[in-house]
């Protein structure tokens, strides 16, 4: 049925070229018009529908394969719901975070280190022990029959043949330097026993004269740097000709007994058996120092 004229004029004087192709566009996608020829309420939501679902299924199907971000897409700046968005940290929260892990840090890195540094001593004074055992060894088997060079139990002292077994060992070890301990610059100074007890260490045997001072000892310096504090009266009969002094790492630190200082001697059970390398009758340790013995064990 065909409208009046005066329907479309009237409506035609009230749009203009421009409200017109829009309209056109919309009935294109399902929208219908009043009488005027504009689109409905309905048929405008309708058609909005339409179009933005065009547009999402153009941009799915696009060739980069990319979804098209607009501003509904962007992530909040704290994750509230399952869009899975990755959280973000303020810069206080990563300010607290390195406190906490550099006071971690600062509780367990020395003792890290501290036990660091006694597993190389550990190594260094097995290697020191095994060299002297070793040489040990060698002087009796080429003799036949141990020197009479020892402490057999806790009470009977052997040094008769000690001025020929020290020589015959030192020759079994590369010495590279002999001084006194008494000269400047021959070797650290270690503490005596007095120091060693006001300073909260342990001593095993309280009357031992050994321990008091090493002024008279001689400080043999070997190829590796350790060091053998041998009595004077090594090269001839002496009550402690039977006693030697390791310094497994020699100058280097940190110089106390128990860590690489140790004292020993040459030790026979009974006649039965070989004379090896222990700590009868002296020894002493500074504060958190370990005996000669429980280092071999180690």
């Amino acid at each position: 049925m065909t409208e009046p004229s005066h329907v479309h004029s009237s409506c035609h004087s009230e749009l203009d070229s421009e409200s017109i192709n829009a309209d056109k566009d919309r009935l294109r996608l399902g929208g219908r018009s009043d009488e005027c020829g504009q689109i409905t309420n309905s048929s405008f939501r309708h058609s909005e529908f339409l179009s933005e679902s065009l547009n999402k299924a153009t941009d799915s199907g696009s060739e980069a394969g990319m979804t098209k971000i607009s501003s509904n897409n962007l992530c909040p700046a704290v994750r509230n719901d399952k869009s899975g968005c990755k959280a973000a940290f303020t810069m206080a929260e990563v300010l607290i975070t390195l406190g906490i892990i550099g006071i971690v840090a600062a509780m367990t890195l020395p003792s890290l280190i501290n036990k660091a540094e006694r597993m190389i001593l550990t190594q260094q004074f097995k290697k020191s022990y095994a060299n002297l055992q070793n040489a040990v060894n060698s002087v009796q088997w080429e003799h036949g029959m141990p020197y009479v060079c020892y402490v057999m139990g806790a009470s009977k002292y052997y040094d008769t043949e000690c001025s020929i077994f020290w020589p015959e060992l030192l020759s079994k070890l590369r010495v590279i330097r002999i001084c006194n301990y008494y000269d400047e610059g021959c070797s650290p100074r270690y503490k005596t026993k007095e120091e060693i007890l006001s300073a909260g260490g342990n001593v095993d045997n309280l009357s031992c004269s050994l321990t008091a001072t090493l002024d008279n000892y001689k400080v043999y310096t070997l190829y590796d740097g350790s060091y053998l504090l041998i009595n004077p009266g090594s090269s001839g009969n002496s009550a402690y000709s039977q006693w030697v002094v390791i310094d497994v790492n020699g100058e280097k630190g940190p110089n106390k007994w128990g860590y690489d200082v140790f004292w020993t001697n040459l030790y026979r059970e009974n006649e039965k058996k070989n004379v090896v390398m222990f700590d009868e009758i002296c020894k002493m340790k500074e504060k958190g120092g370990v005996y000669f013995r429980d280092m071999i064990l180690k």
